[in-house]
């Protein structure tokens, strides 16, 4: 790495408020010497409350994790979800050896 890279996410939440179901994908650029790398796995997420283990995977990576939701827009009390904030902690782990 050579410096900060970025990050983002799109997926689908399917759920009754807080519990049920995240897919998606992930897009990953990490700055290195050789240019910038480029990652783009696809996750799974089964959310508890506001906390949601994380697994994704793409060719020769595995990652695990941690989601944290904040709700932007609704509250899942008096209107439903229609916009969240969501805090990744996640490790990425080679599968080439």
């Amino acid at each position: 790495m050579t410096g900060p890279g970025s990050f983002g996410t799109k997926g689908t939440y399917t759920a009754i408020c807080v519990l049920g179901q995240v897919s998606g994908r992930y897009s990953i650029t990490i700055p290195t010497d050789a240019g910038p790398m480029h990652f783009a796995p696809t996750f799974t997420a089964t959310p508890v409350g506001v906390v949601s283990p994380i697994e994704g995977s793409q060719p020769g990576m595995h990652l695990t994790g941690l989601e944290v939701f904040v709700f932007k827009r609704g509250n899942c009390v008096t209107a439903p979800v229609t916009e969240a904030m969501i805090n990744d902690t996640l490790i990425v782990t080679s599968q080439n050896g």
